[in-house]
């Protein structure tokens, strides 16, 4: 559902897979394969404008028996704060999907989950200073050469990823010290 999300044609048809893949998971007993779904679904419900009071009504602890559902429950509600312009829940949702990332290990998700980080990271940095504001470009210089890495691997899939956190940073063309001039 992950990948499905970046390149559906539509919410529509997005909704109407992530239905039938919930439909099909809980014929087989797939519970851990639904609660990861259910996530998806949630999101598109966000998405389509279904947005009511407490959207959040399903808490992401209910997934905690489950490291993969716990990190969609995550990265689906930090999407959502990413489009609902909600720096607190972004920088929330990234921060407790980080350190799940491992249940997701070489899924385009876990690229997604750093992107939305970074995004969250670059954005307090701007409104802190000090301490606080080292600490936040420190963990974003972490995030940005993992992005680093996979775009002098494969740039046509994540260079733009990069060059967005690199422009919320507001690095614009300059390059972290050590990066890949290539880049």
């Amino acid at each position: 559902m992950a990948g499905l999300l970046d390149c559906v044609p539509s919410l529509d048809i997005f909704v109407a897979e992530v239905d039938a893949g919930l439909t099909f998971a809980r014929r087989i007993g797939g519970e851990q394969t639904s609660q990861c779904f259910e996530s998806y679904r949630w999101l598109a419900g966000q998405l389509r404008g279904e947005r009511t009071a407490g959207a959040e009504e399903v808490p992401v602890e209910r997934y905690a028996g489950n490291p993969q559902a716990l990190f969609f429950a995550h990265i689906t509600r930090a999407v959502d704060a990413a489009v609902a312009d909600d720096l607190d829940k972004l920088e929330r949702h990234t921060a407790d999907a980080m350190p799940l990332i491992a249940s997701v290990m070489g899924h385009y998700v876990g690229a997604v989950a750093h992107v939305l980080r970074g995004l969250a990271l670059a954005r307090r940095a701007r409104e802190t200073d000090g301490d606080e504001r080292s600490a936040l470009l420190s963990e974003l210089d972490t995030v940005t050469r993992w992005l680093a890495a996979r775009a002098a691997d494969a740039p046509a899939n994540f260079l733009h990823l990069l060059r967005l956190v690199e422009a919320e940073r507001g690095l614009g063309g300059r390059r972290l010290q050590g990066g890949d001039p290539r880049l």
